[in-house]
């Protein structure tokens, strides 16, 4: 990647990427569960956090865009320099981008992530990212959704026939022409402002629990 990112530099690999994504993603035939629920919910006003595995994000960004571009989507992702190549393909698909991760600027774009969704209501988080360990709901995105009254939305990818990479999240992409299912769950309710610890942490294991069975 650094090499590739040396040559074509990061926003003409963006365009690369997006192109490559818009290109296999326009052979899936998508199919979605529960999406009618969300927009209405949105449309009330309701305040969303979509919540995804990080590898499961490949079919879904640019088709999110699609659906939720009305609603200024936020999406915060880490200040590495693959991840600026990824704000910049998010961008393009209509995400607002919130630079920043737990190691480096965590507490402005937390914070930034939390007036975006008060205002516009609806935020996206990668749970396990940017770096892992895969399959462990990271404290941010409880945190985001309580200082915010965001429902948890957790989303699952469906995909049987698919590609992955020896990665430390095993990223996937489903085969081109196959089926993808884009399943929206139930979402959580948040942790009270004051919730003691305990009861936060039972918010971020219910979450977890009901998240890692999808994991391929």
């Amino acid at each position: 990647m650094k090499a590739i990112r040396k040559q074509l530099g990061n926003p003409v690999l963006a365009i690369v990427i997006l192109f490559i994504i818009r290109l296999i993603s326009a052979t899936y035939r998508y199919r979605t569960r529960g999406l009618d629920k969300v927009m209405t919910r949105l449309e009330k006003g309701e305040k969303i956090l979509i919540c995804q595995w990080h590898q499961q994000f490949f079919p879904a960004i640019a088709r999110y865009g699609r659906w939720f571009n009305r609603f200024k989507p936020g999406l915060m992702i880490s200040r590495s320099e693959d991840g600026r190549i990824i704000a910049n393909v998010a961008e393009r698909v209509g995400w607002h981008t919130v630079r920043g991760s737990s190691t480096r600027g965590g507490s402005e774009a937390m914070a930034e992530m939390i007036a975006h969704i008060r205002r516009t209501g609806l935020g996206g988080h990668i749970l396990d990212g940017p770096t892992g360990p895969i399959g462990i709901v990271k404290p941010g995105a409880i945190r985001i959704a309580q200082q915010s009254e965001a429902l948890l939305l957790p989303v699952l990818l469906i995909a049987e026939k698919r590609w992955q990479a020896e990665s430390w999240d095993r990223f996937v992409i489903p085969k081109p022409f196959s089926t993808v299912i884009l399943s929206f769950e139930e979402p959580l309710n948040p942790p009270d402002m004051d919730a003691d610890p305990e009861s936060f942490e039972v918010v971020r294991k219910t979450l977890e629990e009901r998240m890692r069975p999808e994991l391929y």
